[in-house]
């Protein structure tokens, strides 16, 4: 996985580099570069998630509750978006005069819904292997909780890139390809895969820093101090998904769960 990473962000570099230097009759063909990218970007990412379902499908063989440390720099969960975002930053729409300038061409719109038809799948029902979903429901299947270990530190950041091709003007005073908004966006969609990985299985996100060993102790702390709660189900082996909802009586307490799980 980390030789892919280092991949896509070298293309990722490519294209900023190539948005950066185009002039307006590239446009069009650099648009549907970009979501080739994308859709590259979104089958890396059925992979990982797919390796990722199958280990902790493994883990269901070993008897009581297992915890999984993940360690990632993130996983895009709407590849593509900061880009299309980078080229209007950098174009405008088409139809538009002055570039950032939100337009109605039927055609950017067109490339654009197709792309965020794919990545929406990453977290619905119908993904089906290969997305966030299938992963925190077998993992809840199977008794796993993850705990991610955000790393995301340690990447690259893109908006250097326009900044260094910014030339004597510098920085973000003109209409910038990739800018500091868009870096954010990039940045919260590569964290945000891992809050819901950890989120939704009862786990958490902690930070690859300097506070990881205490962060880690408080794990260790609250494995201890957990509650096992069981209760006998209206329906057995039906394999479908139900939903857990855990409340207490006690004001001021805090309740992490599991959301639900697959009556296997």
């Amino acid at each position: 996985f980390m030789a892919q990473r280092a991949e896509t962000e070298a293309e990722l570099r490519h294209l900023v580099w190539r948005l950066e230097n185009a002039d307006t009759n590239e446009a069009a063909s650099l648009m549907f570069q970009l979501q080739n990218h994308a859709e590259k970007e979104l089958q890396r990412t059925r992979e990982t998630l797919a390796e990722l379902t199958r280990f902790v499908e493994l883990l269901g063989g070993l008897q009581g509750r297992k915890i999984v440390f993940y360690v990632s720099d993130g996983l895009p969960g709407r590849p593509g978006e900061a880009l299309f975002q980078a080229w209007a930053n950098r174009f405008g729409e088409p139809g538009t005069v002055t570039p950032g300038e939100r337009g109605t061409d039927p055609s950017f719109q067109a490339v654009q819904a197709d792309v965020s038809r794919s990545f929406s799948s990453l977290y619905s029902e119908a993904g089906g292997q290969g997305s966030f979903r299938d992963v925190v429901v077998r993992a809840n299947a199977n008794r796993v909780t993850l705990y991610t270990v955000d790393a995301s530190f340690a990447s690259p950041s893109f908006a250097g890139v326009s900044a260094d091709l910014a030339g004597a003007s510098g920085g973000f005073g003109d209409v910038r390809t990739w800018d500091q908004a868009t870096e954010t966006m990039y940045r919260q969609d590569l964290t945000g895969s891992l809050s819901y990985l950890a989120e939704f299985t009862g786990g958490r996100k902690l930070p690859a820093n300097d506070t990881l060993p205490r962060r880690m102790q408080e794990v260790r702390e609250s494995l201890a101090a957990a509650y096992q709660l069981a209760y006998e189900p209206p329906h057995v082996g039906d394999g479908k998904f139900h939903k857990i909802d855990v409340k207490v009586r006690k004001p001021g307490l805090q309740v992490r769960h599991r959301e639900g799980y697959r009556d296997k």
